[in-house]
Order: structure tokens, then sequence, then C-alpha cells
């Protein structure tokens, strides 16, 4: 707040100025992680002020700096874009204190490892199951009483409108049932979803949870939603391209391993030794016919 409140004493009548200058031009603020906290911030100041600012504001990776009214208020200035499983646009001392009650519950009824606790929070959801198999544990045979926060603590919110770029199935398994507005339509690329900033009021734990709030995460989550409004747009023949091309990628890497190598040697010998026995039936002399002694020299050659 001080950081907002600093830069409004120091830039905000030079804004309203250049406004009055320059009509056609708008103001954008934007920032990342605790600068796009204050940038959310520097907005709610602006628009308080000065309500005919023309005003825009991205966050990313921001936390949650705002009540829910207030947060509520600055859809239309405001976007705040969230990357996969980022844990800061989801922690705020409420979320903190409430997830810390619930592992203590959870160790106080664990009768076994710790393991079966963390088993407990990702039946939550709390925990996703990939990092549930990264830590070594498994869901526990019987269900155990579901985990609820003795008092729930009171949360912060992010402001504005909440862009969630995350993978469909993953999606699905983070957020609450509530009702989303999808921009972007393929599964294989992150998905552009306009959620509810309350969607983002309790840490989930995941592997990903602080790689994701990097810059280059950020970078490559957008590019990606970027290329899949392009390829959703683009003509059928063009998708069809597209599909076949990151088939050819995929198999190109899957056979960089010496064995399939060697494995695809053999099967192209084989077909050309086919192709090449089917041509000359009945013109020219056919070639040898298939022996042992050719696989294995055929196999050979493919290994070395």
């Amino acid at each position: 707040m001080r950081a907002a409140q600093y830069l409004y004493d120091k830039y905000g009548a030079e804004l309203v100025q250049l406004s009055v200058e320059y009509p056609t031009y708008r103001v954008l603020v934007c920032g990342h992680s605790l600068g796009g906290g204050s940038a959310a911030l520097l907005s709610l100041l602006l628009r308080t002020h000065h309500p005919l600012l023309p005003l825009d504001a991205l966050c990313y990776g921001a936390p949650p700096v705002l009540s829910l009214d207030l947060a509520r208020s600055l859809r239309g200035t405001v976007v705040n874009v969230v990357c996969r499983a980022d844990l800061i646009p989801r922690m705020c001392y409420g979320s903190v204190k409430d997830l810390k009650a619930l592992v203590v519950t959870a160790l106080g009824r664990c009768e076994g490892s710790y393991l079966t606790a963390v088993a407990q929070l990702m039946k939550e959801q709390l925990v996703t199951p990939k990092a549930l198999e990264l830590w070594g544990a498994k869901p526990p045979p019987l269900p155990l009483a579901p985990l609820v926060a003795p008092q729930r603590a009171e949360r912060l919110f992010l402001a504005g409108t909440v862009v969630h770029a995350q993978l469909a199935q993953v999606h699905e398994q983070l957020q609450h049932p509530l009702p989303h507005h999808m921009l972007t339509g393929s599964d294989h690329m992150e998905r552009l979803f306009v959620s509810g900033a309350e969607h983002f009021g309790d840490v989930v734990v995941t592997a990903s949870m602080l790689s994701d709030h990097m810059p280059g995460s950020y970078e490559e989550a957008i590019d990606n939603a970027i290329r899949d409004i392009e390829h959703s747009r683009a003509p059928w023949y063009m998708r069809l391209w597209h599909r076949i091309s990151r088939t050819a990628s995929r198999w190109y890497a899957l056979l960089r391993a010496p064995y399939l190598r060697a494995v695809t040697a053999l099967v192209l010998g084989l077909l050309v030794y086919w192709i090449v026995r089917r041509s000359l039936n009945g013109h020219g002399t056919p070639p040898e016919p298939l022996t042992p002694a050719f696989v294995a020299a055929t196999a050979t050659a493919a290994s070395s």
C-alpha cells in the first residue's frame, strides 16, 4: 500500500495532465508479483480520485490485496492473470492460517506416517495427486473423515477480472464447481478461463506451485494460449497440418532413443525390401529372399 500511495503522490497528477493532453491514449499500469499488487492498489486510488481517467491495469501473479467488494468494483479496469497453480495469488494471511489449521488437524488424526496426513489433504484438494506421487505417498485405502478448518479466517481477494491460464483437466481439479467462461478451446495447451476472485481463496499444494510464479512461466503460458487461439481460428486444413506436425515432433522425440532408432531402421529396411520386391515382380531380377542373416545385418547396421 505504501508503494501504491508513493506512486500516486508522485505521478498521479502528471498522469491526469497527460491524459488531458493526449485524449486518445490510455493509462496502463502493470506489474508482476508484489508489483502486481501495487499496480492493483494504484488503480484503485486512481479510479477513486479520478473516475474519468482512461485507465487499464494488468497484474501477473499478484497477491490478493482487496476485500471482495472492492475487488469486484475494479472489474473492467484491472485484469489479474494467474498462471496454473501459482502460490502467490492464493496466499494471504487468512488462507495460510486455515492451511495451518488443516495440517494440524490432519496430523492429529494421523495414526500412521505423516504421508497419510498428506493423503488426507489431497482428498480435500489441497494437495494434487502429482505432488503426492512426487513425495512417494499413496492415498489411504479407506476414506477418512472430511477435514474442516476450525474457524475459516477472512480472506483478501484478487482485484478485477481474473484470467486463469491452466490445462482444462487440471483446472477442473483445482477449482470449485462454479461456472467459468472459457476463452480458448483445445486440450493440448493452456486454456484461458475467466474466473471469479473467490476461486483463489485457498492454497493448493502442487509440485510447481513456486515455479509457476516465475515470469518465464507466465510468458510460456501466455504464448501457449495465444497459439491456442490462433490454432482454433485457423482453417481446418491448417489445424490438420498443425496436428500432424505435433504428432511428428513427438515421434521424433521418441525416436531419439537408441533402441527405438534400431527398431525403426529395421522396420524401414523390411519395408524397402518389400517395396523393391513388389516393384520387380516380373520386371527384371527380383532381390534375394529374406533370410535371418539379412535381418541380423540390418539390425546390426541400425544399432551402430
